[in-house]
């Protein structure tokens, strides 16, 4: 019998319930009432980011997951990573990460011009 015929296998679903559960665990606020936006600012001024830019990283974060930004956006905007690169952007090139987020904030993530 042809496997894809007959539907995605248990692991394959409890895999895609895992990765549902992680996506509504980064929505929902922590105990401290942060939500990942929140605890990326606190990250990124921990490690000496101007605090113009951590706003401006904090909103971009909200916003692609608020607007339901693409996919690739939303990986650019810190959802798989927990902002890692994002950070990484802000402390190699602040310049850089602030004209990019300011662009994607203007436009809704590209959805205006």
């Amino acid at each position: 019998m042809d496997q894809q015929a007959e539907g995605p296998t248990m692991g394959q679903i409890l895999a895609q319930q895992g990765a549902q559960t992680e996506d509504l665990r980064r929505l929902c606020p922590d105990s401290n009432g942060k939500y990942a936006w929140d605890r990326w600012q606190d990250q990124a001024i921990a490690n000496g980011i101007e605090p113009d830019l951590t706003t401006l990283g904090r909103a971009v974060m909200r916003e692609a997951v608020q607007h339901d930004w693409s996919e690739a956006l939303k990986t650019e905007c810190g959802w798989q990573d927990d902002g890692n690169a994002m950070l990484h952007l802000a402390l190699t090139a602040p310049e850089k990460a602030k004209t990019r987020w300011e662009t994607l904030l203007e436009t809704d993530g590209g959805r205006i011009s």
